[in-house]
């Protein structure tokens, strides 16, 4: 088995959504799942199997980039993928170094769909079985935890992983509470800067027809250098793992 970060989660008050809303906030989870899959993932074990494009079904979002491998093989360390079950529920698989940045990505990308929006996310780090990338059948550890995290979240945090390392376990209720508190045009600003790319404050608010000045307030209110400090910090540590 391999190790990895699993997301298990759901939609905050799915309930009051109807078809198109509800259909709108996965679009905005499968795109940056996407997004994720893009990000520069730890460097491949050396004689790696080749790579196959493989394209997503409807539900279903894989990294660009899918091992042509035997059922049985590992894959690859930096692949991605996404799926959405039980109406409102949805998987993730994706390098652990990313279980910080990724769970904030994918909560700005729902909130910035509109107000009142989010998704709760129970976090599994470790040990999992994927077999030719597809999470419907897959297993291990990491899988388990993630779904008895989710099960836990009630009024508390709504991003947790009671199994993980400490360092990711003392940095969740901090950014969760930060979270919270993004207005939509914030959680807009932050999908895109906790890109570990991100692009230049001038380069984002040419592309949302914005001022530097705006963005750059945006950014402030939203919190993002201490979640980006948080985040990287992580991701040194699990580097070094």
């Amino acid at each position: 088995m391999q190790d990895w970060a699993i997301f298990t989660g759901d939609i905050v008050r799915s309930g009051d959504l109807d078809a198109d809303g509800l259909s709108h906030v996965f679009t905005a989870l499968q795109t940056y799942a996407a997004m994720i899959a893009n990000w520069p993932h730890s460097t491949l074990p050396p004689n790696s199997t080749p790579f196959l494009h493989s394209p997503p079904s409807p539900d279903t979002t894989h990294s660009p980039d899918i091992p042509a491998s035997p059922d049985t093989a590992p894959l690859p360390r930096n692949i991605c993928l996404f799926t959405r079950f039980r109406g409102d529920g949805w998987q993730m698989a994706l390098p652990p170094v990313y279980a910080l940045r990724a769970a904030l990505g994918l909560r700005a990308a729902v909130i910035a769909t509109g107000k009142g929006r989010d998704t709760r996310i129970g976090i599994g780090i470790g040990a999992g079985r994927i077999i030719a990338g597809d999470l419907a059948g897959a297993e291990g550890p990491a899988f388990v935890q993630s779904g008895r995290a989710l099960d836990l979240i009630k009024r508390g945090p709504l991003m947790t992983a009671p199994n993980a390392p400490r360092a990711l376990r003392a940095c969740l209720p901090l950014a969760d509470r930060i979270a919270r508190g993004w207005t939509v045009k914030q959680a807009e600003i932050a999908a895109v800067l906790l890109s570990p790319v991100p692009p230049t404050h001038t380069a984002l608010a040419k592309q949302l027809g914005q001022s530097r000045q705006l963005i750059q307030k945006q950014a402030e209110a939203a919190g993002l250098a201490a979640l980006l400090t948080s985040c990287e910090t992580l991701e040194e540590m699990f580097a070094e793992e």
